[in-house]
């Protein structure tokens, strides 16, 4: 059975406990909360839910591994999760001796180069 969202802010995928406690505090901030725990989601006549979702996935990666200086990433917390050293071929010699292991400094974006 389908059900037709009119107007939502967010819409959280998974509802476990960590995904109701944010939705939680997104009601509370005032943004109208929709959360899926299982099922299917269809787009009547719109686009299909494959090609969304790829969209989705895409437009995550974009954000969470570019440099911060262009709006996504922030804290360069994306790239501290990986333990890239950032965007700056200043660090092209540690390739070799940090492979596969822990990069001991934080992440150098552009914005820390000017």
């Amino acid at each position: 059975m389908a059900t037709k969202l009119n107007d939502v802010d967010v819409v959280i995928v998974g509802l476990g406990w960590t995904g109701g406690i944010l939705a939680k505090e997104l009601t509370e901030a005032g943004l109208k909360v929709v959360a899926l725990s299982g099922g299917r989601i269809n787009f009547d006549g719109g686009l299909p839910a494959r090609e969304f979702w790829g969209m989705v996935y895409q437009t995550v990666m974009e954000g969470m591994f570019s440099d911060p200086i262009h709006g996504g990433n922030r804290n360069k917390a994306g790239w501290r999760l990986i333990g890239f050293p950032g965007a700056i071929a200043v660090h092209r010699e540690n390739i070799e001796k940090f492979k596969n292991k822990p990069f001991p400094n934080d992440p150098v974006s552009i914005a820390d180069m000017s």
